[in-house]
């Protein structure tokens, strides 16, 4: 049997998790750094070597040793992890696959075993019951399915870019989701976790959202761009959804983020908004009027920003992307020049704040 028909028993995993959570072997950073690296050095950076052949249950008890603590390893879990995955991976040249496959691209032959081999760590993370790790490790991949998009925008054939491009970005879209899905099941299974995840999943989403601009500015096709959009859209709301959660965890009273760490991600959601919107409201043909209401929306968030009511601030923060989301040009049409739009938008999403009392 191959990768895609390895599966832990369930009972297993109970062990797996017993094992893992007991404080007796519990992992110092120092050796998750270690781990880590290993991981990385021996599957995804090491250079296939020639070695002489060896058995089934060496390759494989080498491979479950790069991902499992040593001081778990040492005990009964050894041989019956040995057996599952000998059951699981079937082949001797799994790890050489995946060494080869790092590097690959969709559309390549083993493209399906470095997805694999990411879905592999994770789950090997989520043994630990350290949501942290897991979300580490999925902002990574959704990075490198960005720069997959990007090396297969290179393609000529625009049918082959096309159908190439797509699954990177439905990769992408898929840990994005999956980010977002976390945050909300936290909430009951880890709360302990909640603030720092969010933390983390709110500061990358930035990064992200500069990522898609600069990948659908290049990548030459009006289909992967419009699919490149909706990922935008995704980040945004699971950005939004981060922020909110950490902004009211600090109003109360858990200070985990600290109010400045607070006041810089409300203020760089405001920001990414504010340089979208601008764009919109100085087109030709949209009053005074409007670019005063908007205007005055943006200073009323910095204002509340500074006093530290970070839950007025992301009010104002939503209309702003509201108006740039509702009026946002689709794909290859540039910005719209529907002046009257514009001016009715932004008066429907000011007139229920403007004059809110702060």
């Amino acid at each position: 049997m191959g990768y895609r028909n390895w599966k832990f028993d369930k009972q297993l995993k109970r062990v797996l998790r017993l094992w893992w959570n007991d404080p007796r072997y519990a992992l110092s950073e120092n050796a998750e750094q270690r781990i880590r690296e290993r991981v990385f050095s021996e599957v995804y950076r090491a250079k296939k070597k020639q070695e002489a052949p060896v058995s089934l249950y060496i390759r494989v008890h080498t491979l479950a040793k790069l991902f499992i603590p040593q001081n778990v390893w040492r005990f009964a879990l050894q041989p019956a992890l040995v057996v599952a995955l000998v059951l699981g991976v079937g082949t001797g040249g799994w790890i050489t696959s995946v060494q080869a496959a790092s590097k690959s691209l969709p559309g390549d032959a083993l493209y399906s075993i470095k997805i694999a081999s990411e879905k592999t760590q994770v789950a090997f993370a989520s043994l630990s019951n350290d949501e942290r790790a897991v979300t580490g490790l999925r902002m990574v991949f959704a990075s490198r399915r960005l720069d997959e998009v990007k090396k297969v925008s290179r393609v000529k054939n625009q049918k082959e870019k096309e159908a190439r491009a797509s699954v990177a970005v439905r990769g992408f879209k898929e840990q994005i989701t999956n980010l977002n899905t976390s945050l909300k099941d936290l909430k009951t299974t880890q709360p302990e976790s909640l603030v720092q995840v969010a933390k983390t999943v709110g500061e990358k989403s930035g990064s992200f959202v500069d990522e898609l601009s600069q990948t659908k500015a290049g990548v030459g096709s009006p289909i992967v761009e419009h699919q490149l959009q909706e990922a935008t859209q995704l980040v945004k709301q699971t950005s939004d959804a981060a922020v909110a959660v950490v902004v009211a965890n600090h109003a109360s009273g858990n200070m985990d983020v600290s109010t400045k760490e607070v006041a810089a991600m409300v203020g760089d959601q405001l920001n990414r908004a504010r340089d979208t919107v601008d764009i919109l409201v100085k087109q030709e043909g949209v009053g005074n009027a409007a670019r005063r209401q908007v205007a005055q929306v943006v200073r009323d968030a910095e204002q509340l920003i500074e006093k530290q009511e970070f839950d007025g601030a992301l009010t104002r923060v939503r209309a702003i992307q509201e108006i740039a989301d509702t009026v946002a040009p689709a794909p290859g049409e540039g910005v719209p020049s529907f002046a009257a739009t514009i001016t009715r938008v932004i008066e429907n999403v000011t007139s229920t704040i403007i004059g809110e009392k702060r």
